[in-house]
């Protein structure tokens, strides 16, 4: 049996449930981190868009570990003799079930980078710094990603893909650590932990002092707001959507706005293929996983420039 057809099944599979959840889950973090709770001045910051990001990272883990039932299962199918010497063929039921993971693993993907990325550009606010710095916090992202396919290579291509379920399982582990520490730090204190300290520090420091650390808090607490108040206006997916058709409904020149919306369109699908299956065909011409590690790293050595220069 061809099993080209399963390949590319499954990759649109995934593309369709990234495409399907990314807009909803970002709506849902929105609405979360506008529903924060601020009582005695207590902010806890970005603690909703966390919430949804934990979500889409226990998703994915969970269906990339899944993948190993599926590959026992097939094992023991063909260890029970239902196939030919070959064993080219997946049942079908099997095939659906690793169709399955791939749509719950881009569901969690859809959950967590979208999101991350709106973190990223609250705390950019908050710290003062302004969104255009964005791309320098995702050259650290970039090197990250090039370092950690350079050490998925060698490893795949010694023992193999069971590296993943362990790696992805300390993967899981360090974020969710990581994230708990980040809502940790990432809190306002309350009011009368402001005032007892102002009042302490009345008496070292001086009354200007007491006012200062005020003041200061009070600034913390009005950003804040602001942050959480967001929810009641208009979604970058539902502006995205709204531009779009505003271009098409443009009566004055409805064919250029259109071509551009299918050259987009098309380069979109070109991105896909080879995005998606570059790796397929280094695999067809004999190169092996260490190959399609430094691949990546190369990729990743041209995108520091851009991510560090570009607003």
């Amino acid at each position: 049996m061809n099993q080209n057809w399963m390949i590319g099944s499954a990759m649109a599979i995934q593309k369709i449930a990234s495409s399907l959840f990314s807009s909803w889950f970002g709506s849902l973090a929105d609405s979360w981190e506008a529903e924060c709770r601020v009582k005695n001045m207590d902010i806890r910051w970005n603690r909703g868009r966390l919430l949804v990001v934990t979500l889409g990272l226990g998703l994915s883990t969970v269906a990339t570990l899944m993948h190993s039932l599926g590959s026992l299962w097939l094992s023991s199918y063909h260890v029970n003799g239902n196939e030919d010497s070959q064993q080219t063929s997946v049942p079908m039921l099997i095939l659906a079930y690793h169709f399955f993971l791939r749509a719950l693993y881009a569901t969690g993907v859809a959950a967590s980078v979208p999101v991350l990325d709106g973190m990223t550009l609250a705390q950019l606010e908050r710290d003062g710094r302004g969104t255009a710095e964005y791309g320098k916090e995702r050259v650290y992202g970039a090197i990250s990603w090039g370092i950690a396919n350079v050490f998925f290579g060698p490893a795949i291509d010694k023992w193999g893909f069971k590296t993943l379920y362990y790696t992805t399982m300390l993967s899981f582990i360090w974020c969710f650590v990581t994230f708990y520490l980040y809502a940790k730090s990432n809190q306002t204190p309350s009011s009368e932990v402001v005032i007892d300290d102002a009042m302490r520090n009345n008496n070292t420091v001086g009354l200007d002092g007491a006012i200062e650390y005020l003041e200061e808090s009070m600034r913390l607490l009005h950003v804040s707001q602001k942050s959480c108040n967001r929810n009641d206006q208009p979604t970058q997916q539902k502006l995205g959507l709204r531009m779009i058709l505003h271009m098409i409904s443009q009566q004055q020149t409805p064919v250029l706005n259109l071509s551009y919306i299918a050259a987009l369109f098309m380069l979109w699908i070109g991105m896909s293929v080879v995005e998606n299956l570059i790796f397929l065909f280094f695999e067809f011409l004999g190169g092996s996983n260490v190959l399609c590690g430094l691949t990546v790293a190369v990729t990743v050595l041209f995108e520091l420039p851009i991510f560090h220069y570009a607003p």
